[in-house]
């Protein structure tokens, strides 16, 4: 029973920080042209910009994203949906570690006055140890902090001003790393294991001093 405990503390722990480290993040990066089309919905469109970002490893690299535009569906519930265009190369390079891939951003949530944009990323190409993350042909799940707006992206929308929305900060998470809830799963599965073998066990005993 204690060894099936301390397992499944420690099948817990591990998964748990490997769910947490298993990322690439990164600072402030480049500016989005933001405009609104006058009834709801939005168009986008960005150069291209490199930032500084860290590896799971905290090993310090650089990020580089291609130039992309992209328009919106008209919000709902705080979301402007992309209704075309938002494909995106990314490529991220930290010494001999490399990650090549094309996002494909999804949404623009605009819940503050810090709106961020979704997406995913699809993997392309892996060296060094970014293989122990991510996995060519795999996916990535991408998130985009921008700084603050002067308006907020609901009321931009309705007009047809512009306003230039700045990258904050990205977060990159492999799709394939097993998620805090399945780590809490497996060690309770193994606690309950544990937990059923004591209860057995006096009863076994039980059983074999009767039948003698």
């Amino acid at each position: 029973m204690r060894s099936l405990l301390l397992t499944a503390t420690a099948v817990m722990a591990l998964t748990i920080t490997a769910a947490q480290a298993d990322q690439i993040t990164g600072g402030a990066g480049g500016d989005w042209a933001t405009t609104g089309s006058g009834g709801g919905a939005l168009s986008m469109s960005t150069g291209g910009w490199s930032a500084t970002a860290f590896d799971p490893a905290d090993d310090l690299g650089n990020a580089v994203f291609g130039a992309s535009s992209l328009t919106t569906n008209v919000q709902s519930a705080g979301v402007f949906s992309v209704k075309t265009g938002g494909v995106q190369s990314f490529s991220f390079t930290s010494g001999a570690n490399t990650l090549d891939g094309t996002l494909h951003l999804a949404d623009v949530v605009d819940n503050s006055l810090n709106p961020h944009v979704d997406g995913t990323l699809d993997i392309t190409a892996v060296t060094g140890d970014l293989l122990s993350t991510f996995t060519v042909g795999g996916t990535a799940s991408f998130d985009a902090i921008m700084e603050d707006v002067t308006t907020r992206l609901d009321a931009l929308s309705l007009t047809k001003n512009e306003e230039n929305i700045f990258t904050s900060s990205i977060e990159i998470v492999p799709n394939n790393v097993p998620e805090p809830a399945s780590a809490l799963l497996l060690g309770v599965g193994l606690l309950g294991i544990g937990w059923i073998r004591r209860r057995r066990a006096p009863a076994a005993m039980r059983a074999g001093v009767g039948g003698v």
